[in-house]
């Protein structure tokens, strides 16, 4: 019987690590779309020179608000995995049983 709960014991332990390096590995690509992001605003802005003005109105409205939507929906996407993930050993603490 030992042998039985020590061997769930580490299946469970296995599928909580699995659970949080998929969680970790999100994060970094978070992290570094956004960083891309922020390069491309600036790749746009030396772009947007070249554009008329009119149409540069509007895709500079248009890329705006892009680069505002993409990293907070991603992010309170994140945020909630990452609660779903690390949220109860981080809201109660480590369980040593």
């Amino acid at each position: 019987m030992k042998d039985f709960e020590r061997q769930n014991i580490f299946n469970l332990a296995k599928i909580k690590a699995q659970k949080e390096k998929r969680f970790y590995y999100h994060l970094s690509i978070f992290v570094v779309v956004n960083i891309a992001l922020l390069f491309l605003k600036g790749e746009y802005l030396v772009f947007s020179s070249t554009v008329t003005t009119e149409n540069q109105e509007i895709i500079k409205s248009w890329f705006d608000r892009i680069m505002l939507i993409i990293p907070v929906l991603w992010g309170i996407i994140l945020l909630l995995h990452g609660l779903l993930i690390l949220g109860e050993s981080l809201l109660l603490g480590k369980n040593d049983d």
